[in-house]
């Protein structure tokens, strides 16, 4: 099959909208195609070539800046001009164009310490990382083009319900602006899965697309986070890429006015110092959201690039505790908001957040006499529901806490007044174990235990299980340890290998500089001068 052929059956199997078209299509490939051609015809339906290369290279084996233009385009028509002719003006540096789509900048992962490393005293911006689609907005003269990280022209899906109000809050001539399409329920007063993006974006595309009854309480927020290329209503062209991250958020918001519950302009929070960072973090875990992104100030955009600059971070990315904790629920916080539930003159129903202790000393004839010391707090993990059961479950079981009259079952525990629970357990025999999670068991001074869990979040409610079952302080001693052992082999580990990569590294260059100097040792023999020095 020739080139063409095989470009005029992608494209006909792209337009074939229903099945029986898709396999007429196929079967032609079956026919005309040799084993070979289908293999690898096959290969790029599927987008899996694995051919042990990636575009990158190929780009840049055209030309070296071909792939800054296919990063600022997505156009391989655009790349093919420029290759033609690299000294058209349209493609200076950090050229862009107007509803072609950019390659976005994307957040990293890293583990609690890289973490720690990356942003330690470094000034950063902390967003909250939105459980939505990541969406680039475009417009020109008015005119509102929406397109998806990988290029796909999704106007048609979320313009209808989006694009006025965008055109409305958008104060420039040009501009190719960065964020997040969410779901948000008006009901619930919360973010919805990104699951119901094009259920509730169809709504205002088909009027005779079957949505329950629910979803009508339901609408789509564009998240505005960035702004990568701009034209001021005067008409000044402005390229933002090398511009820092503090200085593209102040130009955001004066382009881009918000419009509750349309149009959002995601500021974030400035953090100096890891501390603040965490803090952040744990709201986030408390509110059960999916997490935060952390951005640094002086950090540029960076096209199709996945860097230190932009690290996200969800508590699955950074529980690096193998082993989980049956902890006993002893205290009681109550909260706010959404987790509340109905009153009804029982405060109980108030109850968001657990205090969470490790057996010292249980006694099975008078639970009272126990002691059951405050290791941590944990606030997320559980669904409302399971919330509601445990407050059930829990219903007489608690008593207001006196700090006149502190709980012996808390030890000799003084709590600050940030830690002091509003309730806690004085027979525990029949309180519930919850199945805990966290990033890493570390020392502290807050608890009776001396240390307590960083991130922590609940796995299971487990009601087959009772204080008998809970974990004991000695364990908790011995968990800690080898917690702190195999951190500081793992520590090692990496240190030995960063000093062998090093020393490979310095190797491999001295050599590759040492045969240069061999290669390239002066000038080639047939040119040089006549040696004179002995002539006389």
């Amino acid at each position: 099959m020739t080139i063409n052929e095989v470009n005029e059956f992608l494209d006909e199997l792209y337009l074939a909208a229903e099945a029986k078209e898709k396999s007429t299509c196929l079967t032609k490939l079956i026919k005309n195609g040799s084993l070979l051609e289908q293999k690898w015809i096959i290969h790029i339906i599927l987008k899996d070539l694995k051919i042990g290369i990636g575009h990158e290279t190929v780009l840049k084996l055209f030309q070296p800046k071909s792939l800054d233009v296919y990063n600022s385009t997505s156009s391989l028509i655009e790349v093919c001009n420029f290759i033609q002719n690299p000294q058209n003006p349209k493609f200076a540096e950090n050229f862009y164009r107007v509803n072609l789509p950019i390659k976005p900048m994307l957040a990293s992962r890293m583990t609690l310490n890289d973490i720690i490393d990356n942003f330690m005293s470094v000034p950063t911006i902390v967003e909250t990382k939105y459980d939505g689609e990541r969406i680039q907005c475009h417009i020109k003269d008015g005119q509102i083009r929406l397109f998806t990280r990988n290029a796909v022209d999704y106007t048609d899906l979320y313009g209808p319900e989006l694009s006025s109000y965008l055109s409305q809050a958008i104060k420039a001539k040009c501009a190719i602006l960065d964020g997040e399409v969410v779901v948000w329920d008006k009901i619930k007063n919360k973010f919805s899965a990104f699951g119901e993006n094009k259920t509730v974006a169809l709504k205002n595309r088909n009027e005779n697309y079957f949505l329950e009854e629910a979803e009508d309480d339901k609408e789509l927020i564009y998240m505005v986070f960035d702004i990568i290329y701009l034209v001021t209503p005067s008409g000044q062209e402005h390229s933002l890429q090398e511009v820092i991250l503090k200085d593209r958020k102040e130009i955001l918001k004066k382009v881009v006015r918000t419009i509750p519950n349309k149009i959002v302009v995601v500021e974030g929070s400035r953090c100096d110092n890891i501390e603040e960072i965490f803090s952040h973090f744990n709201h986030s875990i408390e509110n059960q959201e999916e997490g935060i992104i952390i951005k640094k100030l002086e950090s540029t955009y960076k096209l199709d690039d996945r860097t230190s600059d932009w690290v996200k971070v969800k508590c699955d990315y950074i529980d690096s505790l193998v082993d989980t904790l049956d902890l006993a629920i002893i205290g009681g916080y109550y909260g706010e908001g959404k987790r509340v539930g109905r009153i009804n003159g029982d405060s109980s129903d108030c109850i968001t957040t657990f205090l969470m202790g490790v057996v010292k000393k249980y006694d099975k004839e008078n639970p009272r006499n126990s002691v059951v010391l405050p290791f941590v707090k944990v606030g997320t993990g559980y669904t409302i529901q399971q919330l509601e059961t445990i407050r059930s479950w829990m219903k007489g079981l608690w008593k207001k806490y006196d700090t006149r009259l502190p709980p012996k079952l808390f030890g000799n525990w003084t709590p600050a007044i940030k830690e002091r629970p509003d309730v806690y357990v004085e027979d525990v025999s029949s309180t519930i174990i919850l199945e805990l999670k966290a990033a890493e068991i570390m020392a502290s001074d807050t608890f009776a235990t001396k240390l307590t869990l960083r991130f922590p979040r609940v796995l299971n409610v487990r009601f087959n299980k009772g204080i008998e079952d809970a974990m004991k302080y000695e364990e908790v001693l011995e968990f800690y340890q080898n917690f702190q052992h195999n951190f500081l082999m793992k520590k090692k580990r990496k240190v030995e290998e960063n000093a062998t990569e090093l020393n490979e590294t310095g190797a491999a260059k001295e050599a590759k500089q040492g045969s240069r100097k061999v290669k390239y040792s002066g000038v080639i023999d047939d040119f040089k001068d006549t040696e004179t020095n002995n002539v006389r």
